[in-house]
């Protein structure tokens, strides 16, 4: 009954954040590397955080009071990071503290040497922002965390106790709420960092509980599918040369989802029924296997992640470099920023693939070489689909290479009133008149237009 009780009130306490969250704001808007396509509620993941509340006032004690005051310092300054940005190194000495409260709570200060407590603050940190990156798609925090704690919470009860249970039921109590609203082809609302780093960092206390209590490391293994992940990622962005502190598009969930189009919720299912499976294995065939049931799992798990490379080669990505298109046009600050990418945008045409449900607005983005170009628009108006109609190319239509003559013939257009815009007292560039899919262009790179999402 008690269960049943936390249940309402926690789903009653997600609503009234919803109400607070469309009261202030508090929305992920689509970009360039967002794999939704409309306005969604930020935050969601609070629920966490009050759980974690409820389960302290109830079970009071000096243990569980640093664990809450490590769990509520990076909750707050997650949830500010998702209201108004919040530089990294805020954000790491924040989860440096957090981790702190959580050594002191378990009594890793003073009981082991200082290089294994360094090690420790490196590899905890790097959990909690790999759970962060692996918040992309519906249901894939919610589900993936459910199989975790569940996969602890059998430990704790079958095999070695280690906590009191409701530290952990709390916790998939409050995933249970979560999905209810975040595992739907259009989620009410996302977990945000609040949500993400919270139960990531409740998922940490439990498994350094755990593994102290057991003196074994073998239960790391609960988190295999997100290590895994994690760092095949960031190996390939090293070998790319990227900065792996920014936001990318370079996760296998994000190619399976963006690229091959395939269901948000197929894809967060699969990776936490391959989690379970995993967990199930190692519970079972640790004993006999020692080790080896790890090193197994985990080179499976990566032979199989070397799969996205396979799928971004076919892929080639057209759809690929569309969605960079896309993100360099959603970040530009006006039509000359978005012309002079697209000079140094690889020439090609590049279209939008129907009936995809990663495309972050309805607009068609055109090819590089017509933002470049504007006369080659006019010369190939007649091939493209008008507003509204197909976005696929006919076959027949061949893109016109552009050649100093082409250029030389070319006659700029006056200026024409766009009826729309004369408010404003503003005039349409002739090269978005010549071609009428370059409004939207036009439009998403001008937050000042009426039809711009940011258009107060």
């Amino acid at each position: 009954m008690e269960y049943v009780f936390m249940l309402v009130v926690l789903f009653a306490a997600e609503l009234i954040y919803f109400r607070i969250a469309r009261k202030y704001g508090i929305v992920d808007v689509p970009n360039g590397r967002s794999s939704h396509n409309q306005p969604t509620l930020r935050g969601g993941g609070v629920i966490y955080w009050l759980a974690a509340a409820i389960y302290f006032a109830l079970n009071p004690s000096e243990e569980t009071a640093w664990i809450f005051l490590g769990l509520t310092a990076i909750a707050a300054v997650s949830f500010l990071d998702d209201v108004s940005e919040v530089r990294q190194k805020i954000r790491l000495i924040f989860q440096l503290l957090s981790i702190t409260c959580a050594f002191i709570a378990i009594g890793i200060f003073g009981r082991y040497p200082w290089w294994a407590i360094g090690l420790g603050y490196f590899l905890l940190v790097g959990i909690l922002n790999a759970y962060n990156f692996m918040d992309g798609i519906n249901g894939m925090t919610g589900l993936c965390s459910l199989v975790i704690l569940s996969s602890l919470q059998y430990v704790n009860l079958y095999i070695s106790p280690f906590v009191n249970p409701d530290l952990i039921w709390y916790p998939m109590l409050a995933s249970v709420v979560f999905l209810f609203f975040n595992f739907r082809k259009k989620a009410k609302c996302f977990a945000g960092d609040v949500g993400s780093i919270s139960i990531g960092f409740w998922v940490v206390v439990l498994l350094l509980r755990l593994m102290i209590e057991t003196q074994n490391l073998i239960w790391i293994g609960f988190l295999l599918v997100y290590g895994v992940e994690n760092c095949g990622t960031i190996s390939h962005r090293i070998v790319r040369h990227e900065n792996i502190t920014q936001p990318h598009r370079l996760h296998f969930f994000q190619i399976l989802v963006n690229e091959c189009h395939l269901p948000h919720l197929g894809v967060s299912t699969a990776y936490a029924l391959v989690q379970l499976l995993c967990s199930v294995l190692i519970i079972r065939l640790y004993p006999s296997m020692g080790w080896g049931i790890f090193f197994i799992l985990a080179g499976i798990l990566t032979a199989t992640y070397f799969l996205k490379f396979k799928l971004m080669k076919m892929t080639n990505s057209p759809q690929l470099m569309n969605n960079l298109c896309k993100q360099a046009a959603m970040n530009c600050q006006s039509a000359h920023d978005l012309a002079n990418i697209a000079n140094s945008t690889a020439a090609g045409d590049l279209y939008s693939s129907p009936d995809t449900e990663n495309i972050d607005t309805d607009t068609y983005i055109a090819p590089a070489t017509e933002l470049a170009h504007p006369q080659s628009c006019a010369t190939h108006d007649a091939s493209y689909p008008q507003a509204g109609a197909s976005k696929t190319k006919p076959a027949s239509a061949k893109p016109q290479p552009s050649t100093a003559a082409s250029s030389a013939a070319y006659t700029p257009q006056p200026a024409a009133k766009n009826p729309a815009l004369s408010h404003l007292g503003e005039t349409e560039p002739a090269e978005s008149i010549a071609h009428p899919h370059k409004d939207d262009i036009f439009l998403l790179t001008n937050p000042d237009r009426p039809n711009h999402p940011n258009h107060p």
